[in-house]
């Protein structure tokens, strides 16, 4: 049954509207892509009447002459599977994006907290994109913060998370993989029998054991493994969050915090006809355990976030 919610948002944007279909062919064609491919791999796939929503929102639809007069309706589509992850994202809004990110890049990043001696300190921003000159740029910045404070009488790293977003978790994993170490990192498991694990290793992410186009000079710390404490927030999100659990089983390794956004589930995005982007949530992340999450990520030390920064470094200090 349909949210009523979306039943609403449909009613409220085609009120009044003729009941007869009134596609254009290019149009209705877009449209049907888009909700074939939410049919096919979405995580909720199952949750949703599809034949009763194509019907519901087709049935209110009025005068859609183009494809971008689409996009609110497969907007309410996505909104049914009610992941609160997947989303739509228009081929017009895409340089905007790259333009953030650039700019985002390029601003004067902050400098790392005063800590006490022999803790390093590395911040993993949110990154959005796929541009391959934009990925290098953060994944150099992030070696640069690890380059800078690596050495022998180095005790132990905080990554910190708070704040992160989301966005590509790829460059996310290929910047701090140096600390986080080689080997299986995390799976995505679509809860239906299917489990991708996920990698780094040389200076290089992988899927399914698949090298992705991200790359990177390879860096290697001089001890890869001291002790790590990872940070996170309400903010922390999507990829962000999906950092986060890359060390969870991770030796040597312990959260400090709050819970994070909840939104712990894997993204596969799809390119439509002009170009849109239209992300669906497919999987769920799961640890190097292979435990499932789905939800929020919870810190293994709970503690308000103008504390987790001290309460971090004591922990690195009493290390062995």
């Amino acid at each position: 049954m349909l949210r009523t919610i979306t039943l609403a948002l449909c009613c409220a944007l085609y009120s009044g509207a003729a009941a007869a279909q009134n596609f254009t062919l290019a149009a209705e064609k877009y449209f049907d892509d888009a909700l074939d491919l939410m049919q096919r791999y979405a995580l909720n796939r199952d949750k949703v009447d599809w034949p009763q929503l194509r019907q519901q929102l087709k049935s209110r639809a009025f005068q859609v002459s183009s494809i971008p007069e689409t996009y609110l309706l497969i907007q309410v589509a996505l909104g049914s599977l009610d992941d609160h992850h997947s989303h739509f994202v228009p081929a017009s809004a895409l340089a905007g994006q790259t333009r953030r990110q650039a700019a985002a890049l390029n601003a004067a990043a902050p400098g790392p907290p005063a800590l006490p001696a022999g803790v390093g300190y590395v911040r993993i921003p949110r990154f959005s994109g796929g541009n391959d000159s934009l990925v290098r740029q953060y994944v150099a910045q992030l070696h640069a913060q690890i380059r800078q404070q690596d050495g022998p009488a180095l005790r132990g790293w905080v990554v910190d998370l708070r704040g992160n977003t989301g966005g590509n978790m790829w460059p996310m994993l290929l910047g701090i993989g140096p600390v986080l170490g080689e080997g299986v990192a995390g799976y995505f498991d679509n809860l239906r029998g299917k489990v991708s694990e996920w990698s780094y290793r040389e200076g290089r992410v992988y899927v399914a054991g698949q090298a992705l186009p991200f790359a990177a000079a390879e860096l290697r710390c001089q001890r890869p493994d001291l002790p790590v404490a990872v940070l996170t927030s309400r903010q922390t999100a999507s990829s962000g969050e999906a950092v986060a659990v890359a060390f969870r089983g991770r030796p040597r390794t312990r959260s400090f915090g709050t819970g994070t956004r909840g939104l712990s589930t894997s993204n596969q995005t799809f390119r439509l006809a002009d170009g849109s982007l239209l992300n669906l949530t497919t999987a769920v992340m799961a640890d190097r355990s292979c435990r499932p999450y789905g939800q929020a990520v919870l810190p293994d030390e709970p503690v308000e976030d103008g504390d987790a920064l001290t309460q971090a470094a004591r922990w690195i200090q009493a290390q062995p």
